[in-house]
């Protein structure tokens, strides 16, 4: 008689034991379906196109970046991929009477907004929000700390240069203490990596403030390299931003 609560309290341990086994099982098995499913349709883009050809490529896949995203709800990779199918909106005219325009930024701006929020470190993802709010309101202080979080998150990302050089130039913001020895740098990298066409394509779409602070800081680096980039630039033709 003695050990029948021993027993007792053995088989409600069992029982205990077995639910709290199922429930993990349960719950391990809910977070690999919840892990595996997005992977399963996410299109991979882990950069933001930095032409309008691999942006108008990247944007095919925006329904399955939508989907990945919206069951992943958290991971601010999958959002940050969903913005960057949109970011052909980076070069979309906003003067060409686009009806979709307003709402097509909206919903770029919503997925950055949860990829910045859940993955604040994605360079690119502070690049696109730089760009986008940089053609809606050049003139706003707001796409310059933008960009400066995408320097900061990403100074070495040599894929994001050329765009976000770009940028810097249509900001125009090189008296920033912060931003002008970022775009010099920028300038730097490029001369380095000998990309004398995309210098010279950036010049060529720059104004005449920009294209000074462009010649003089290269001037500054190497004197004879800026007259073989305005060389190279006579040959290339005018481009569309």
């Amino acid at each position: 008689m003695a050990l029948t609560p021993a027993f007792g309290f053995d088989t409600r341990s069992q029982g205990l034991f077995k639910i709290g086994t199922g429930v993990c099982a349960a719950l391990l098995g809910m977070q690999c379906i919840w892990l595996l499913l997005p992977e399963l349709v996410r299109p991979k883009i882990d950069q933001l196109p930095t032409n309008l050809a691999a942006a108008t490529a990247a944007s095919t896949h925006y329904d399955a970046a939508v989907w990945a995203a919206t069951v992943a709800r958290i991971r601010g990779d999958l959002w940050a991929e969903l913005a960057f199918t949109q970011a052909d909106l980076l070069w979309r005219n906003k003067t060409n009477h686009d009806e979709g325009l307003a709402a097509a930024l909206q919903r770029a701006r919503t997925s950055l907004d949860r990829a910045l929020r859940n993955a604040p470190h994605t360079s690119g993802g502070w690049l696109m929000l730089a760009g986008l709010t940089s053609r809606m309101s050049p003139s706003g202080r707001e796409a310059i700390e933008l960009l400066k979080l995408s320097y900061y998150t990403g100074p070495s990302d040599h894929e994001l240069v050329p765009l976000r050089l770009e940028i810097a130039m249509r900001l125009e913001s090189f008296d920033d203490v912060e931003i002008g020895p970022l775009v010099s740098r920028d300038i730097r990298l490029l001369l380095a990596g000998k990309q004398d066409v995309t210098i010279a394509e950036i010049y060529n779409a720059s104004s005449a403030s920009a294209k000074r602070f462009v010649e003089l800081t290269i001037r500054d680096i190497d004197a004879s390299a800026f007259d073989r980039i305005r060389s190279v630039g006579q040959k290339q033709p005018p481009q569309a931003h």
